[in-house]
């Protein structure tokens, strides 16, 4: 089973206009309210492409009751943590000329709540996967919770920063930094794909198994135990920029599983995000589907 763990999970309200303009009344052409947070984004990939998978956090208040009917609406099997009376935040998306996020902090999690968490974790066995998503209260909240981790268990993590660091020390499976978060790990500024690279097979020398690079309309690169391949962006207009990186992390994942191959696994990170791009809505299992065809992988080095 595969498990994945939002610690900030949020509804989202996302709001479309032609042109928002500061400082006067702005009109709108149509709004609608989602679940959001990047493990909540990836169980839902999942859900899509018939992976079976749970969806582990905290939510609570009002906020908290409508995410957790969101989900279940959505057939998304989750494990919420209740917190009320505290609330799961709530983040705006402006979809204009350009889009512009508000994301709200989230509420500290108190000890009893995290305690229930790592009951749990620790449940996970061997044959389970944990995608470990996002940010967590502190650095130190992020390494307890990995500590109670079968080590048997296959971790993957999409974090940033320290909670990046603290995950590759347990040897995760996949990792998915982008451009900024490689360089914000080895705090350099390389921009080119060779510069990257060189980044990524460091950073797999530290012990991540897969370090899949998201560089937007660049494309992807992959470094694993095969060697090194990119993947060019596919051409198509770009509807939705947000959870597009959550798709792509799905998309390996569920790639993998189904062909145990890397390179194939890159095709299908690829085939997702893009359909997640080029869709407003969460795209349709055919949507994620109908890319691989346009898919180019090419290996770099071995």
């Amino acid at each position: 089973m595969i498990y994945t763990l939002t610690f900030n999970p949020s509804l989202d309200y996302d709001i479309y206009s032609e042109k928002i303009v500061s400082g006067e009344v702005n009109r709108v052409s149509d709004t609608k309210i989602t679940f959001g947070g990047k493990g909540i984004n990836v169980s839902a990939v999942l859900n899509t492409l018939g992976v079976p998978n749970v969806a582990l956090g905290f939510a609570g208040g009002f906020s908290g009751k409508e995410l957790k009917r969101l989900l279940d609406q959505s057939k998304i099997r989750n494990r919420l943590i209740d917190i009320s009376p505290l609330q799961t935040r709530i983040n705006v998306k402006l979809h204009s000329l350009s889009d512009t996020d508000i994301n709200a902090s989230g509420p500290e999690i108190e000890e009893k709540h995290l305690k229930t968490l790592k009951n749990l974790l620790s449940l996970l066995k061997e044959e389970d996967t944990l995608c470990v998503c996002g940010s967590a209260n502190g650095v130190e909240c992020f390494k307890e919770v990995l500590s109670v981790l079968n080590p048997e268990v296959r971790l993957a993590a999409d974090c940033t920063g320290e909670y990046l660091k603290e995950a590759v020390k347990h040897k995760p499976f996949l990792i998915k930094p982008n451009e900024f978060e490689l360089n914000e790990y080895f705090n350099t500024d390389a921009h080119g794909e060779d510069e990257l690279i060189t980044l990524a097979i460091k950073l797999r020398s530290e012990g991540a198994e897969n370090i899949l690079v998201s560089r937007g309309e660049k494309g992807m690169l992959l470094v694993c135990s095969k060697g090194v391949y990119r993947a060019d962006a596919l051409k198509g207009t770009v509807l939705n920029t947000v959870g597009a990186g959550d798709s792509a992390f799905a998309g390996f994942l569920y790639g993998f599983d189904k062909t145990g191959d890397e390179a194939q696994a890159l095709k299908f990170a690829l085939s997702c995000a893009s359909a997640a791009a080029f869709s407003r809505n969460l795209p349709s299992f055919f949507d994620m589907r109908k890319y691989l065809g346009l898919a180019e992988i090419e290996k770099l080095s071995n």
